[in-house]
């Protein structure tokens, strides 16, 4: 959603309503373009499979090994110390699904962005810290980022308007300028990637029977379960 929204300038969209404008702005097709998945986890794989129909040249980048199945799903692997920056120099969109650490934190900095092809569109739902906010809007003014989408924040919760009336300390205030007056690409959605009828109903059925199994002899595996049980059948943890 985030990709399509700023290959198609959603923003711009918006403006162009307002002025009564049809035709406008011009979109960008997704098929040909080559996308890089900073992340290679059960996010970045389920992304990868949903990019693959849209014909997208897909560089996966993960530290850990590959196994035969992802494989299947990339065109190109990269590392984060080995093929990264060359991915960056053709590469038209960065995802960033890779967990916040202390390796990570700042990752997207204004040294990774200046590696990157011009017009890199950069989207983050990973965590908000993982990019840097001063690089992220540098990149944005000087037009070497072509577009920036998020769906997390550089501070969550948010603080009340009246706590941080311009939205300074979590980075929207500052975006939200951006679009406004130099019409940067920008797309801001308030951390609800996983906010939807089916994924809380999936959530909601995996917590049940994580529940069921724990209270179980046995787990899902047919392995003994680490407590005991009393005569009466109470489960009784070890001292």
């Amino acid at each position: 959603y985030l990709l399509l929204g700023l290959l198609r300038q959603q923003s711009m969209m918006e403006k162009e309503l307002q002025n009564r404008v049809l035709g406008s702005p011009l979109g960008y097709a997704m098929k040909g373009k080559s996308v890089v998945i900073l992340g290679f986890g059960s996010i970045g794989k389920a992304l990868a499979k949903r990019l693959k129909p849209f014909e997208v040249e897909i560089t996966g980048v993960r530290n850990g090994k590959w196994s035969e199945e992802d494989l299947s799903i990339v065109d190109k692997t990269a590392t984060h110390g080995e093929g990264l920056d060359k991915a960056l120099e053709s590469a038209h969109a960065l995802i960033v699904c890779c967990p916040l650490n202390c390796q990570t934190r700042e990752l997207v900095n204004s040294d990774f962005i200046d590696k990157a092809r011009k017009g890199l569109m950069v989207i983050n739902v990973a965590r908000g810290p993982v990019c840097s906010l001063d690089a992220i809007t540098s990149g944005l003014s000087s037009g070497q980022l072509g577009g920036f989408a998020t769906d997390v924040f550089w501070r969550e919760p948010f603080l009340s308007l009246s706590e941080d009336p311009s939205r300074l300390m979590d980075g929207v205030g500052q975006l939200h300028r951006l679009r406004d007056e130099i019409g940067a690409n920008v797309i801001l959605t308030p951390h609800v990637g996983g906010v939807t009828d089916l994924s809380y109903q999936t959530m909601a059925q995996i917590f049940a029977r994580n529940v069921v199994e724990f209270f179980s002899l046995q787990d899902s595996n047919g392995e003994e379960r680490w407590w005991r049980t009393s005569g009466e059948g109470c489960v009784v943890p070890p001292p």
